[in-house]
């Protein structure tokens, strides 16, 4: 929240824990190109997502009318992969990508595009559960190269 001076005041309740965590990895190649859009809200302004790097979960909160953020039931949800770094959002299908680059925490999962279906009330399915305009399968996790 903004006071009447314009400096920033926090909002009641806050901090909003995510329920994760970020990442583990401290070393001396983790910088800004790291991840991108790592915290979005949906069009509308109602939800909240924010990527929990070191715990490969996504937080989802509705966003009450002071700001205030209280968790969907459920969050935070599993990312799909290792290490999400970065949210996008198309109507109702959010993207998540898994970047597998946390170095404090080895993985054998390669990287991957995953997306999920968002309800109404924010809660996160896998997009292979559900079929498009054409009644085709979706397929829920695109894994890619290794780096």
């Amino acid at each position: 929240m903004s006071g009447a001076n314009g400096q920033l005041q926090p909002i009641p309740g806050s901090p909003f824990l995510t329920g994760g965590a970020g990442t583990q990895y401290a070393g001396v190649g983790l910088g800004p190109q790291d991840s991108d859009q790592n915290i979005i809200t949906n069009p509308d302004h109602t939800l909240l997502f924010a990527v929990n790097s070191g715990s490969d979960t996504i937080a989802v909160f509705q966003i009450g009318e002071n700001g205030a953020l209280t968790p969907v039931e459920g969050s935070p949800f599993p990312s799909g992969g290792n290490d999400p770094v970065s949210l996008g959002l198309s109507g109702n299908t959010l993207f998540v990508v898994n970047k597998s680059g946390d170095f404090g925490r080895t993985s054998s999962i390669l990287p991957n595009y995953t997306n999920f279906q968002v309800a109404a009330d924010g809660k996160l399915t896998p997009t292979s559960d559900s079929t498009n305009e054409s009644s085709q399968r979706f397929q829920s996790t695109v894994s890619v190269a290794g780096h």
